[in-house]
């Protein structure tokens, strides 16, 4: 009894320790929007926002790195095998290196779209994705090792060594350009830490096509998801003033709150929605989801003008007045998380097409709305087809959770680390 009792409380120690570093990594992201608020113009603020966009989107790669590895990392461990650590490694340099080539190749069009002051904001940019790819491919072995611990470590390392480095710039008067540098170096020492993590010695390689089909299988679900959940901060920049741009990026904050904040409910559900997916278990994850959204964003009606005054370090009358419908598009795009991961749970392959309806819906509406365009405008338009994405989402759960089972064909191996991937990200 004593035997089988130690591995099961090691890994619900493992797990908790591991939560709670997420909850960690996932504030650290609060104290960079906070630092960068305060500390920044407007318009630089603005600026950083819609680039720190780009750098989201540019991220969905790392996904595929990371479930990738950490199959293959199973799948040796099951035989007697280890992944090496150089292949991995191998693996995150190419796909960072492909990405950056891609922003560089979109350097000056981008700069020009977003108003930048220079296109090498874009190319810097391009050059964090490397280190981060590098260290997703660390945390694929960590995840596919079964080794919790290191990957917590790893997951508060990212946090810190972004914010630290990012404060320190921020200390040494630096603006945008001095902050993207320092976010390369911070996402370098957080790179080096997680492989620095994983043990050496293992045999088994990684090759590049299993990290493409890997995307295909479940990533570009993700890929329509993310794009959703942050195109609208680059569009605001391109449509609006420096100034109206900074405000919308600051209260775009709110939106992560509702978005991030009960993105657990759905990554801790995930393996029931995969083992016996019923119609409750995904809808009563969304109806959660709303719940939490919905208290926030009430909240945001009374609390808006001193929580934007504690965050910018100022009064943003703009910000305060439209906290609570930020905090409403957040929710909404929660609700869509929810979906998505039933979706990745139950059908591996795929069928994430109406994921991306709604974002080209978003886009087009964005792109082509009415002038003048104003923070409110963009917010309100955003609100309303993401609305119609969580009502689509909220339907799809309540029709397709008895038939799930049916078609749920792959491991858990095959899911679970999209799922993690997903929730750092």
């Amino acid at each position: 009894m004593r035997s089988v009792a130690k591995p099961s409380t090691s890994r619900l120690r493992s797990t908790a320790g591991f939560g709670i570093a997420s909850v960690v990594a996932n504030a650290m992201g609060y104290v960079l929007s906070v630092l960068l608020a305060r500390q920044l113009s407007p318009d630089d603020f603005g600026a950083m926002g819609a680039l720190l966009a780009l750098g989201i989107i540019g991220t969905i790669p790392s996904t595929a790195i990371q479930l990738s590895v950490s199959r293959r990392a199973t799948d040796a461990t099951t035989q007697g095998g280890r992944v090496s650590r150089s292949s991995a490694l191998v693996l995150g340099l190419v796909v960072g290196l492909a990405l950056c080539a891609a922003f560089v190749v979109a350097a000056v069009p981008l700069a020009s779209y977003l108003h930048l002051d220079s296109a090498w904001h874009v190319v810097i940019v391009g050059l964090i994705l490397v280190p981060m790819l590098m260290g997703a491919a660390g945390n694929g072995l960590l995840l596919g090792e079964e080794r919790i611990s290191r990957l917590s470590v790893a997951a508060v390392t990212t946090g810190v060594a972004r914010v630290a480095a990012v404060a320190v710039a921020l200390a040494l008067g630096g603006g945008v350009t001095a902050v993207l540098v320092a976010m390369v170096l911070g996402a370098g020492a957080a790179a080096a830490v997680a492989l620095a993590l994983v043990p050496g010695g293992g045999t088994v390689s990684v090759p590049l096509a299993t990290a493409t089909q890997a995307l295909s299988r479940g990533a570009v679900v993700l890929t329509a998801y993310f794009l959703l959940t942050n195109v609208d901060v680059p569009i605001a920049r391109h449509h609006l003033t420096g100034p109206d741009s900074g405000t919308y990026a600051l209260a775009s904050i709110f939106a992560k709150v509702c978005l991030w904040g009960p993105q657990f409910l759905a990554v801790v559900a995930f393996p029931r929605m995969h083992r016996a997916p019923t119609r409750s278990t995904g809808l009563g994850v969304a109806g959660l989801t709303l719940l939490f959204g919905v208290c926030v964003s009430a909240a945001l009606v009374p609390l808006g003008a001193p929580v934007v005054e504690a965050v910018a370090g100022r009064a943003v009358p703009e910000a305060a007045q439209l906290a609570p419908y930020f905090g409403l598009l957040g929710t909404a795009w929660a609700v869509v998380n929810v979906a998505v991961l039933h979706d990745i749970a139950t059908r591996p392959r795929g069928r994430g097409g109406w994921v991306w309806l709604v974002t080209t819906g978003l886009v087009l509406a964005l792109a082509v709305q009415a002038t003048p365009t104003t923070v409110s405008t963009i917010v309100m338009w955003a609100l309303g087809v993401s609305a119609i994405g969580a009502c689509v989402a909220l339907a799809r759960l309540a029709v397709d959770g008895r038939g799930s089972a049916r078609r749920n064909t792959v491991g858990p191996s095959a899911v679970e680390p999209l799922a993690q991937a997903h929730e750092q990200l």
